[in-house]
């Protein structure tokens, strides 16, 4: 074994360690010390960024009080915080899509708790009526300030058909160091049994204008090749905007995702684990005792909240709200998905109004993910006017197009239709980055674009994804924009990375706690000077329904893909496919099997495959017990519309046998 080889073997040992830290999810650690400007303190190398403001978690402070017994249909909704004490009534709850961590109170219940008042403080909340209803409650939100007498009050009637009611007491002048907190529902006309459940209670200290990169937005765009953008190359204009960001920022040329799928890639981007860590899967949700991104920066004084439009993401069982304030589950009009202009509709108003906290914010857009159909003010970009084929934009969708016969006309006008799509979702991602300029926050906000996996257009005589592991799924664009960072500033990083690691590489940025839990790997060195990782590329692939797995594994410009039985979804494949190598540098689309020419390289390759297997891959000890999970059932027929089979929770696209292709 070459000395590289051992290098390889033992950082993917040592990476197993990480395994168990990362299974015993307790409540993350508290932020770093904070100097008297709120900076974080830390001593960590390359690019470090320093919170302004604060945005503190009032939860478990009310909860301590409360005792009201949960009503029907909500023991069930995940627990929203972790108090060192049993508290029942702490859950995330929802009304119309939009998922808040709560606090549910009784009609004539009253809670109160101290809190600290630090100076300029703000107190922000949102309140929900749910359960049986049969008329308003009235709710009041109080703060006396011990020093003083002092009482501030906000008081309103809150009706069934409000939904979420947003509010704000003005905590400012208030001499502390401490205030007592009141909340109180009074029945009004509701019935006993209606709940209130009290979202988001946050005492906010504003960012300061004059500071430095406070916010992180993570941009996640489903279905998103690498090679159809303009940073990495490619011929037609689909993404000035993007380009424009990479302009300024740095762009990661070899970016890999874990899977080639959305689920269990969008699990590791927000864990900074490999699925067989995360235990997320066709049928599985992402576990509890899992740390998140959000938890982590929701712990250390961000406020946070996605808005997510995918059904894989957003189901009702998954459980991708931890940690995140607000969770917002957008549906649309998109042949049954929503466009990114709807994501736009909920987040630049969330902006305007919560811009001044700290914030981290998840959005997941779905343009360009099948069917590839651009709005008409995207069309005829890109496709050829004179096109007379059969092929429609809802002929896209990943079962239709494997069960017709194209020609090459329709092939590019499929390919057409989705860099089509492509633009559009950029032009959106423009109106983001627009509203962020007008607010004075783009200065404030590092941006990561990031996509979950790439898309099969016919390059190897197939459609999709979650099928295959070939460069077209598994290569991804990443992005990253941080304004005031001359080392982020025009860079070009050639060496492999992957998903896996942004969330060690915020989490050293802003010098908080948690990295040691994550599988992925800081980049910060990458950013310093140093050459590669030194990690071999590892993903994986389990087709939902299908008798067998697929793990690859690159390293030196060599890949290999291996398929392996699986018996837990019905009897394995008769026959699988040996081990394939392919030499990229000379061969990037993977269109030779080189094991036959290179048999001590495939055995190089086998050696490192086995390690990683190991360690992160399905034959390994997963760090938490896959969650089940079924489909709620608007989630599962959005699914089921765009050409998942989604009744449970899986991929649904069609079966291909691996000997086949």
């Amino acid at each position: 074994m070459s000395s590289r080889t051992h290098a390889l073997v033992a950082t993917l040992l040592l990476a197993s360690l990480a395994i168990a830290s990362c299974s015993e999810r307790a409540d993350p650690p508290a932020a770093p010390a904070a100097d008297a400007g709120g900076a974080a303190s830390s001593t960590v190398p390359g690019p470090r960024f320093q919170r302004s403001g604060v945005s503190t978690d009032l939860l478990c402070a009310l909860a301590a009080s409360t005792f009201a017994a949960l009503p029907d249909g909500f023991a069930s909704a995940p627990d929203a915080c972790a108090c060192g004490i049993a508290v029942r009534t702490c859950k995330i709850v929802g009304t119309n899509d939009d998922r808040r961590r709560s606090l549910l109170l009784a009609t004539g219940e009253e809670t109160t708790g101290d809190i600290a008042i630090p100076g300029q403080a703000m107190l922000r909340f949102s309140a929900a009526l749910l359960g049986p209803i049969a008329g308003p409650v009235d709710l009041e939100v109080a703060a006396r300030d011990p020093a003083t007498g002092e009482r501030r009050a906000w008081q309103r009637a809150i009706l069934p058909a409000d939904g979420w009611v947003d509010a704000e007491l003005d905590l400012r002048g208030f001499s502390g160091p401490t205030a007592r907190l009141q909340v109180a529902v009074r029945s009004g006309s509701a019935a006993p049994q209606a709940r209130l459940a009290l979202g988001m209670p946050r005492l906010v200290v504003p960012v300061a204008r004059d500071g430095g990169a406070t916010n992180v937005i993570v941009y996640l765009i489903d279905t998103l090749r690498a090679d159809h953008t303009t940073p990495y190359g490619y011929a037609r204009a689909t993404t000035p905007r993007l380009d424009a960001l990479a302009r300024q920022g740095v762009v990661f040329d070899n970016a890999f995702s874990v899977a080639s799928w959305t689920r269990p890639a969008v699990a590791s981007l927000l864990t900074g684990l490999y699925p067989a860590a995360h235990g997320v899967h066709p049928d599985s949700g992402l576990p509890n005792e899992v740390a998140t991104l959000a938890e982590r920066f929701r712990a250390a004084g961000w406020s946070t909240a996605a808005f997510v439009a995918s059904g894989h993401v957003f189901g009702a069982t998954l459980n991708f709200e931890q940690g995140f304030d607000r969770f917002l589950a957008v549906r649309g009009g998109k042949l049954e998905s929503a466009r990114t202009e709807e994501i736009n509709q909920h987040l630049l108003p969330h902006l305007s109004r919560y811009g001044d906290e700290p914030f981290l914010i998840f959005v997941h857009a779905v343009d360009p993910h099948w069917p590839y159909d651009p709005p008409e003010s995207h069309r005829g970009r890109f496709t050829d006017a004179a096109y007379d084929g059969g092929v429609t934009a809802a002929d896209t969708r990943q079962d239709r197009l494997q069960a017709l016969a194209l020609d090459a006309r329709d092939v590019q006008h499929v390919i057409d239709l989705y860099d089509e799509d492509v633009r559009y979702q950029d032009d959106m991602l423009g109106v983001l980055i627009d509203h962020l300029s007008r607010m004075d926050l783009e200065r404030r906000t590092i941006v990561v674009v990031v996509a979950d996996h790439g898309e099969e257009l016919f390059d190897q005589g197939s459609w999709g994804h979650g099928q295959r592991l070939w460069e077209e799924v598994v290569r991804i664009p990443l992005v990253i924009h941080a304004p005031g960072a001359s080392a982020l500033s025009g860079r070009r990083i050639a060496a492999p990375v992957q998903i896996v690691d942004v969330m060690p590489t915020l989490l050293r940025w802003f010098g908080l706690p948690g990295r040691e839990a994550c599988q992925g790997k800081d980049l910060t060195p990458l950013l310093d000077g140093a050459a590669t990782l030194e990690r071999p590329v590892y993903f994986e692939e389990r087709p939902p329904r299908q008798g067998y797995d697929l793990v690859g594994l690159i390293d030196g410009g060599w890949k290999i893909i291996r398929e392996r039985p699986r018996s837990d979804v019905g009897p394995p494949v008769a026959q699988v496919a040996p081990d394939r190598l392919f030499d990229l540098a000379n061969d990037p689309r993977e269109r030779t099997d080189a094991a036959p020419r290179a048999p001590a390289r495939l055995a190089t390759m086998q050696e490192l495959l086995a390690r990683a297997e190991s360690v992160v891959g399905p034959g390994s000890h997963a760090a938490a017990g896959p969650v089940a999970a079924r489909l709620d059932e608007p989630s599962a027929r959005q699914l089921e519309a765009l050409g998942y089979v989604a009744a449970d929770g899986g991929d649904g696209a069609p079966r291909t046998e691996p000997s086949s292709r």
